[in-house]
């Protein structure tokens, strides 16, 4: 996910990225989660990397609402204490995943001509 968060950051709170995505069908379905930025250069922009099934695993495909929080801990999930950065919304769907496959060439022999 590439993000701009400088715009609206505060500068006396640490860089804890509080991500809450809410799934627009049903607000039952809210999940929280801190993501870590990767980006090579963050003044411009900020990438985070989001693998769904191992650091969220969302119940239903389908339209998500998105809130980033810039938090003063690492630790709490109430968004409430936090600073709103972001918003956004992301749309989850089912792609099939490519199955890796190997198909063998046809040999080419190379001789080297040695002349004496």
């Amino acid at each position: 996910m590439i993000v701009t968060l400088n715009e609206l950051k505060s500068e006396s709170l640490p860089n804890n990225w509080l991500f809450v995505f809410e799934l627009e069908q049903d607000d039952n379905y809210t999940y929280k989660l801190y993501l870590t930025d990767i980006s090579l250069f963050p003044e411009r922009y900020n990438d985070f990397t989001l693998t769904e099934g191992t650091d969220v695993t969302f119940k239903f495909l389908g339209d998500y609402k998105y809130t980033v929080y810039q938090m003063p801990d690492g630790g709490s999930t109430d968004q409430t204490l936090g600073r709103l950065v972001e918003t956004g919304k992301m749309r989850l769907k089912e792609t099939e995943t490519p199955t890796p496959t190997f198909t063998a060439d046809n040999l080419t022999a190379i001789y080297e001509n040695v002349i004496s």
